[in-house]
């Protein structure tokens, strides 16, 4: 096997990336490992003001409910109520920190009685004051109870601040020691990555005269792709930022401009004000990726209609930024003008307002030719309203007639302008599509169900109607007669009928 340039040029690269993927690795897992821990060393210092804060609150209460019992004086009970009111939260704070942690739990289920049992004495020995005088609260005062209750709890006060600090420690060498890990693995990892990038230019220096024979070759590869774009029998764009960028001859024939002239301009400029807003909205369609083709009539520089089709596919850039699209134009200038001609010569159905068995026969005829000519797929659909004859028997000829112009009027709303719709006989239709991106089989026949099904929601005919549809496919590398191909869809329907198998 051969190794060449692009491969040792890969083969470098991916082991950069997995040098720099696993050290990214690592650092992502050490940086958690420093949140938690910082996260940690916060909370530490949380429960450690937490236990200060509650035996300040304590001391407060005991200096107010001290000041009260000896002189008597309201005012001293200040600073014990205000330290009344926020003790409980507090406790409920320190208690919610400590969750997590089973030996600090413990001690502030020590902790918690203790207090309550301190604020119970304090809150005693104000109400024996109150109501027996000095006398009595002096004798509580000697008893000492609510000093050994303070003692208590500042004996499990010390206990939990020493576990804490003993903790915040732990977590501070733990997170010196990860962040010193982390120092290593990144600069190993830098030096084997630039050690790699060194091997690649190297053998990219080396591989100088084979990268010259690729660009060679990308060139001439480049001339004939251009040949073969300036020869096409269809106009061929690139736009960009609403402006044309490239064109090749056949466009430029078709529009009677040069190259120079249309370069660089608006493709507005060559659109009248209809057109332009249609091409606005396909504009705004490729911006958000969508393919599908559209007809739009441009104004050539005699001020000429030239009546195109077109294909477009937008370009996104690596980060899916819109950068433009290219398109081909197909002139479909004979095609309107046979249209034309067809609307003189009154090939519509009367009832129905769709083309005629005549009008198809001859629309349908030019387009098979144009399908063969631009290599592309078209579909024909045969269509049977199901239970005519009931309709016509049990309704009356006139829900008859009401109930082909509801197929009409489905049909016309599920297919496109550009399709082919025709009646041509009596509950018999057909559509002729040429191939999109938005087109096939199963699609087709799934459009075809979803007008049907909007039609019996918005209950426009009862009961409600149901066709049999045959559904073929011409494939201009096997072409076939108009004939043929409907003489298959036709005998599609009547299988279809025949198995019951409704839209």
């Amino acid at each position: 096997m051969k190794w060449t340039v692009e491969k040792w040029i890969n083969i470098g690269f991916a082991v950069a990336l997995l040098i720099l993927a696993a050290t990214g690795l690592v650092s992502i897992r050490s940086t958690y490992h420093l949140i938690d821990a910082n996260r940690s060393v916060g909370q530490g210092h949380r429960v450690l003001e937490k236990l200060e804060s509650v035996f300040s609150l304590l001391k407060d209460m005991e200096a107010g409910e001290r000041g009260y019992v000896i002189t008597g004086n309201e005012d001293f009970l200040g600073s014990y109520y205000s330290a009344d009111q926020v003790i409980e939260k507090e406790i409920g704070e320190l208690t919610r920190l400590l969750a997590a942690n089973p030996v600090q739990g413990k001690l502030m289920s020590e902790l918690a009685p203790l207090i309550r049992e301190k604020l119970k004495i304090q809150s005693g020995n104000i109400e024996s004051r109150r109501r027996e005088g000095f006398a009595v609260a002096q004798h509580l005062i000697q008893a000492e109870t609510g000093k050994r209750k303070m003692d208590e709890i500042r004996q499990v006060v010390n206990r939990m601040a020493a576990e804490e600090e003993r903790k915040l420690s732990r977590e501070s060498k733990n997170a010196e020691q990860v962040a010193w890990i982390t120092i290593a693995i990144i600069t190993l990892g830098v030096i084997f990555a630039l050690l790699v990038v060194v091997f690649v230019i190297w053998v990219t220096n080396r591989g100088m005269s084979e990268r010259k024979r690729i660009y060679k070759d990308l060139r001439e590869s480049e001339e004939r792709y251009r040949r073969l774009v300036e020869t096409m029998n269809d106009g061929l764009l690139v736009q960009s930022q609403d402006r044309f960028t490239y064109v090749n001859n056949r466009l430029c024939q078709m529009l009677g401009y040069d190259r120079e002239e249309m370069i660089g301009r608006p493709l507005y400029d060559f659109l009248k004000e209809t057109n332009q807003e249609i091409m606005a909205e396909q504009l705004a369609r490729r911006s958000r990726g969508e393919r599908k083709y559209y007809e739009i009539a441009w104004t050539g520089k005699s001020g000429n209609r030239v009546h195109t089709i077109v294909s477009p596919e937008p370009v996104f850039d690596d980060e899916g930024n819109y950068q433009g699209s290219f398109a081909v134009v197909t002139d479909i200038g004979e095609r309107k003008q046979l249209e034309e001609r067809l609307s003189e010569m009154s090939l519509h159905d009367e009832l129905s307002g769709l083309y005629n068995r005549r009008g198809f026969l001859t629309l349908a005829d030019q387009q098979l030719r144009m399908a063969r000519r631009m290599k592309r797929k078209m579909f024909l659909l045969f269509i049977d309203l199901d239970r005519m004859k009931w309709i016509n028997d049990t309704l009356g000829h006139q829900e008859g007639d009401r109930a082909l112009q509801e197929v009409a009027h489905i049909l016309k709303d599920t297919f496109r302008e550009s399709d082919v719709i025709a009646r041509i006989g009596g509950d018999e239709f057909v559509v002729l599509l040429l191939e999109s991106s938005d087109s096939g089989t199963d699609i087709c026949r799934r459009r075809l169900q979803e007008g049907l099904g909007a039609s019996r929601a918005q209950g426009k005919f009862a009961p409600p109607l149901s066709v049999s549809v045959g559904i073929t496919e011409f494939d201009p590398e096997h072409p076939v007669s108009l004939d043929e191909l409907l003489s298959r869809a036709d005998a599609l329907m009547y299988e279809d009928k025949k198995d019951k198998r409704r839209i």
